[in-house]
């Protein structure tokens, strides 16, 4: 049923909030590196949960949010990576608006 309602609507690109980076092959450094199923129980779960707008939040916001360690960052780099190049270009201006 939800695979008929994203395509009926075209949502196929805006779906992709719902990813969760840390458990999808297509997010690599979430397979391989233990930090980020840290982040999960930490509660950064769903891409749109992490984002405010077309921007992934930035690394001091999800800090504060989400008590990250400062030595974070490069996995914060990563992840913005990610939502930059498979995400945030094809999500329509309207995916994420809070």
């Amino acid at each position: 049923m939800w695979y008929e309602v994203v395509r009926k609507y075209s949502l196929t690109d805006d779906s992709k909030l719902l990813i969760w980076p840390f458990q999808t092959h297509k997010f690599k450094p979430g397979e391989l590196d233990k930090t980020f199923a840290r982040w999960r129980d930490k509660g950064m779960t769903a891409m749109c949960t992490l984002v405010e707008g077309q921007h992934l939040k930035s690394f001091e916001k999800l800090q504060r949010e989400f008590d990250l360690d400062n030595g974070d960052l490069f996995r914060y780099f990563q992840l913005r990576n990610f939502y930059d190049s498979e995400i945030k270009k094809r999500i329509s201006t309207e995916g994420n608006q809070r």
